[in-house]
């Protein structure tokens, strides 16, 4: 395994829901989609198999005193 330097993480869309950010998706191509286990549906998996991206669903650990959900 090899380290690469990382060009962008994340951006912001301007819509309301999740697939708003399609247009975005499009002009960047990143090969990962990242996701909290709280925002892992089905659509989402499918969305990525499509544009060829790696899903990956992060485990969701708050710090101590903060709302699970």
């Amino acid at each position: 395994m090899s380290i690469r330097p990382l060009c962008q993480a994340g951006f912001d869309h301007h819509g309301h829901g999740w697939m708003d950010a399609e247009p975005e998706i499009e002009l960047l191509k990143p090969d990962i989609y990242a996701v909290n286990e709280d925002g892992d549906v089905p659509e989402k998996r499918a969305f990525c198999a499509t544009h060829g991206m790696e899903y990956v669903v992060l485990q969701r650990t708050p710090k101590e005193g903060l709302p699970q959900t």
